[in-house]
């Protein structure tokens, strides 16, 4: 029988190491060659989680390899979900991916590329209307984001016995819901392991798509739970199908910034004018003691260099709630001598700050700057960091009021909804500068 070529996926940071030698190095020992592809996670741009992609990490050792990067797209206890849910994770996907190597490189790898809907099975095996959400906005939303240059193809990894995904599967399939291809999930190893014969029956789901099947894993927890699993391409299909529509990383400092992924933004007054009141409605939901929506609008009307900051999209806007809440009780306890000086930017305005990060948080909103006359920045600083790891209320009308926007669930804050509340814990970053101070709410702590 026909073997494939090795792929691997994980779930950390392929630098990672274990035994003394990193993810790439694991590979290589146990296919005797690099894999040509390794699978990893794209959320939401910004996420910093090592679950997630993160190139200025990962990009060059990859390259260095000639390793291609597969997009998996993880929201996996959603995908039982509504329509609406899978067009909102979708969005979340597709702009992670574009964002992330930028729209100008991607074209001229020749823009089109594969990205896979994680399905681990029961209790959350895929339903057929999040599926039709996600791949047909997957389809929409990279054409639109990235203004004609990338298409992003909608594709699924699930395990072969899970009927009820593959069903949902071939059912849009007869609507016309696309799938450009799967990837099968059936371990006949634990642990490491070099290629398998490929066996159409034992890949194959019972309930069989009609989409081609691309890739089989057939092992996982090489090198325990932080390690790798085992992948192997379709020998009986061209590389072409598969390999050209992976990503192979630009080097982590020849990625542009994510603005070349944006529209281009107007004059901020006349976003704004756009949809004032229904952003005043969402921060008055949130029931804060301190803070109006204009204070939050703080620097959206500035121009650098001739370019225009702007309004916050509104799938944005959740983002802010916890950072928020977090700055109100500082103020509380501050007496309110707490003013803001910048929060949401776009990425274009973001590129012509000196010093601003390539990845800001400002640019998904979950970052605010701010200063006091009533102590020095590194007081300020201490005083916000009384506030790290306590637990914080979200009354559930203001994240309702979104619910069809844009998901909230940000990874790294603990959420649980009690009552009429979704409780979170802050972690986020901290950061003291000579004029103000930076914190933000993106589910790990980091302090500089």
């Amino acid at each position: 029988m026909a073997t494939g070529k090795p792929g691997a996926d994980s779930s950390r940071l392929v630098t990672s190491r274990i035994g003394g030698q990193t993810l790439i190095e694991l590979s290589k020992g146990v296919f005797g060659q690099y894999p040509v592809l390794w699978g990893r996670y794209f959320k939401r741009f910004g996420d910093t989680s090592p679950t997630q992609y993160q190139h200025a990490k990962e990009g060059d050792a990859l390259l260095s390899k000639g390793i291609r990067v597969l997009p998996i797209a993880r929201q996996t206890t959603r995908v039982d979900g509504l329509e609406a849910e899978g067009i909102n994770d979708a969005k979340g996907n597709v702009e992670a991916v574009i964002r992330t190597f930028g729209s100008a490189y991607l074209k001229g790898q020749g823009g089109v590329f594969l990205i896979f809907l994680d399905v681990e099975g029961s209790p959350h095996s895929l339903s057929r209307h999040y599926w039709r959400g996600w791949a047909e906005t997957v389809v929409s939303h990279s054409q639109n984001f990235s203004q004609g240059d990338v298409s992003l193809v909608p594709c699924v990894y699930a395990p072969q016995g899970d009927d009820t995904t593959w069903q949902a599967i071939a059912d849009e399939e007869d609507r016309g819901t696309p799938c450009g291809g799967a990837w099968i999930a059936r371990w006949r190893v634990r642990g490491c392991s070099n290629l398998l014969d490929w066996n159409n029956n034992i890949v194959t789901p019972r309930v069989k798509p009609n989409c081609p099947i691309l890739l089989w894993q057939y092992a996982d927890d090489c090198g325990g739970g932080g390690g790798i699993d085992c992948n192997e391409t379709n020998p009986n299909i061209a590389d072409a199908d598969l390999l050209d529509k992976l990503i192979l990383p630009p080097a982590s400092g020849a990625v542009a910034s994510p603005a070349m992924a944006s529209t281009p933004p107007v004059a901020a007054a006349a976003v704004a004018a756009a949809a004032p009141d229904d952003f005043s409605s969402f921060i008055r939901s949130l029931r804060l003691r301190h803070f109006t929506a204009a204070e939050l609008l703080v620097g959206t009307e500035r121009v650098r260099n001739g370019v225009s900051n702007s309004f916050p999209p509104r799938e944005l806007w959740h983002n802010i709630a916890p950072t928020v809440i977090v700055l109100d009780e500082l103020r509380q306890r501050l007496g309110g001598a707490v003013n803001l000086n910048s929060g949401y930017r776009n990425p274009l305005y973001n590129a012509q700050l000196d010093g601003a990060a390539g990845r800001s948080q400002h640019m998904d909103f979950r970052a605010l700057d701010f200063t006091t006359n009533a102590t020095t920045m590194g007081d300020l600083a201490d005083r916000a960091l009384e506030l790290r790891g306590l637990r914080f209320r979200i009354p559930i009308t203001g994240l309702d009021f979104l619910q069809k926007h844009a998901p909230f669930d940000i990874d790294g804050l603990d959420l649980a909804q009690v009552g009429g509340e979704t409780l979170f814990t802050w972690h986020g970053g901290v950061g003291e500068y000579t004029n103000f101070v930076h914190i933000d709410c993106r589910g790990e702590n980091r302090d500089w």
